[in-house]
């Protein structure tokens, strides 16, 4: 365990790392295929009796979300310019309206209940990118030596440096989409193609993908397969990476904007 978070496990690092006006990122279902990962900032941090207010995310998070796993991450500086992202685990126990700010303002505000220990997290991996027009993904299938095209036999649902997850329609031109029959732990080819719209950039690359999870039932048109990388190497994640990067950039000022 890093030393640090040996050490940060305790009222005083608790409170000053989590200290009001802090900068947060709140990611629901970091393990899953679809985590989602909203900014936020923190109003109060209370050790004793283990509970936090945070400000209302952009877009808002409403009562009727379902999650299984909630974290409230933030970002610290060790030495030599170092930084990690550590969280902790939370759950939501109160949408309080009108809550009290400074100078007599009022907002929106989520009470939490938070558990130990402290942990170290990375949520860069675990954002995932639904394509989009800006940010498009398409590419190329290779399945038992027949090559399937996307926008046609398959669409790219969501992509990270760790995987990809496809959808993949039930019925091609009237017969089984042969992609249907794929199982878990089969190992594929997929060759992909990057593209930025605004600046027309395109960058290509080909890996092994291993199938993690089938689901036949995905809905009433269309399957799903969520797939890992199978050694992916630096290049290749470097161009992944800041692909997603520049995405995740766009739809943040673009939440600014609303």
């Amino acid at each position: 365990m890093n030393e640090f978070i040996k050490k940060a496990n305790n009222k005083k690092w608790i409170e000053d790392i989590f200290r009001p006006g802090t900068k947060i990122s709140v990611a629901f279902n970091l393990n899953s295929f679809r985590p989602t990962i909203r900014e936020s900032n923190i109003y109060e941090c209370d050790f004793d009796s283990k509970k936090m207010v945070i400000s209302q995310t952009n877009p808002y998070i409403l009562p009727s979300l379902r999650y299984n796993e909630m974290d409230v991450t933030t970002l610290v500086s060790l030495e030599l310019g170092r930084k990690i992202r550590v969280g902790l685990s939370t759950k939501i126990v109160d949408f309080m309206k009108n809550y009290r700010l400074a100078g007599q303002k009022t907002g929106d505000a989520l009470l939490l209940d938070f558990d130990l220990p402290l942990r170290e997290l990375n949520i860069r991996e675990a954002f995932r990118l639904e394509p989009n027009f800006d940010f498009k993904v398409e590419g190329k299938l290779i399945y038992g030596g027949v090559n399937f095209v996307s926008g046609s036999d398959f669409s790219v649902n969501n992509i990270s440096i760790l995987g990809i997850g496809l959808i993949l329609p039930k019925i091609l031109k009237g017969l089984s989409n042969p992609l249907i029959n794929i199982s878990t732990g089969e190992k594929l080819t997929i060759d992909l193609k990057l593209i930025e719209n605004e600046t027309k950039d395109k960058k290509e690359l080909s890996n092994t993908i291993e199938v993690v999870r089938a689901d036949n039932y995905f809905n009433k048109k269309s399957g799903f397969i969520g797939s890992k990388f199978i050694d992916l190497n630096p290049s290749t994640e470097e161009i992944l990476g800041r692909f997603i990067n520049k995405a995740q950039l766009d739809e943040i000022r673009k939440l600014k904007r609303i």
